[in-house]
């Protein structure tokens, strides 16, 4: 397994991977790796959509030649977590077509059958960059089962619980609507919240800036009231 790179070659090996199919045969592995590794180092990061603005028809090329060579499934190098958020970037930076298809069908994969950092870290991902965000049949328990992980863990449960809260549609799916609900129902939404809470509390001094305002809120502070009483 390679440790992520630091960010000081990051454009070059990024803009590398709409290059690779006219790079010489055996130059071409190597840049995939180095952007794939790029990548996987921003998506930890949490730096939003590190592909914006690249060649789609290019990065398609590279895809397709990635995925006739077999290495779209050798990512044994990656962190399980890191390999999965790659591809789901990657996909992201596509037009709808087989190449995507091909991805998509990879990150779900690994969504429904990867171990829980990695179900986290594209939970988080999907609960904010899809229109629909975070749904569809065993989402739910999969979401409760991490959010009940010891802190020794280290899933970054914290993180998708926030992330659950950044948008009304999802707030009220996750945490206000089942608040009102069973005794299970109310006790992932007070799991959620408590999550959450120590999540923003952990970026209060985040250099991407402070999530606390989340939760004044009025649906949050109902909720959290709620729960408490």
């Amino acid at each position: 397994m390679v440790l992520l790179s630091p960010m000081g070659h990051a454009l070059h090996h990024l803009d590398a991977l709409a290059d690779i199919p006219s790079l010489p045969e055996d130059a071409r592995r190597g840049a995939w790796r180095q952007a794939l590794a790029e990548l996987a180092s921003q998506a930890a990061d949490r730096i939003p959509v590190p592909l914006e603005g690249m060649d789609a028809p290019h990065i398609e090329e590279s895809v397709r030649w990635a995925l006739s060579q077999g290495l779209v499934d050798d990512l044994g190098w990656l962190s399980p977590e890191h390999g999965a958020a790659a591809l789901y970037e990657l996909a992201g930076a596509l037009r709808p077509g087989e190449e995507r298809r091909e991805l998509g069908r990879r990150v779900l994969e690994e969504l429904m059958q990867g171990n829980a950092a990695t179900f986290v870290a594209l939970a988080q991902r999907l609960s904010v960059g899809s229109r629909r965000g975070l749904s569809g049949p065993g989402i739910r328990p999969r979401v409760g089962l991490v959010l009940d992980l010891p802190v020794g863990f280290a899933t970054g449960a914290e993180g998708l619980a926030l992330s659950l809260l950044t948008r009304p549609d999802l707030e009220r799916t996750w945490a206000v609507d089942p608040s009102t609900g069973s005794l299970p129902s109310r006790r992932l939404a007070a799991r959620l919240l408590e999550s959450a809470a120590c999540e923003a509390l952990r970026r209060s001094t985040d250099r991407l800036g402070s999530v606390v305002s989340l939760f004044e809120r009025p649906d949050v502070q109902a909720t959290w009231n709620r729960l408490l009483s």
